[in-house]
């Protein structure tokens, strides 16, 4: 029920885990920081379109707008 709902609501996967701690149920999506070992081809892909970007600056940020990876023309 706490999963549609949040389905419903088109929520986020962290905001659905935080819905689901306040209704007493673990976490059901896992959340690993980018340098985890898991998630190695999503750093790849990243590296990919920030070279593809070239010459043009390019930056990812986090959600909080920190600087997270660049390419070399953003340096």
């Amino acid at each position: 029920m706490v999963l549609h709902l949040a389905d419903e609501l088109d929520l986020a996967l962290q905001e659905r885990n935080q819905l689901l701690l306040a209704a007493g149920y673990a976490p059901v999506y896992p959340e690993r920081p980018l340098d985890s070992p898991q998630l190695a081809a999503v750093r790849a892909a990243i590296r990919q379109v920030l070279t593809a970007h070239q010459p043009y600056p390019a930056v990812v940020v986090d959600r909080a707008w920190n600087m997270v990876e660049a390419n070399s023309a953003s340096r």
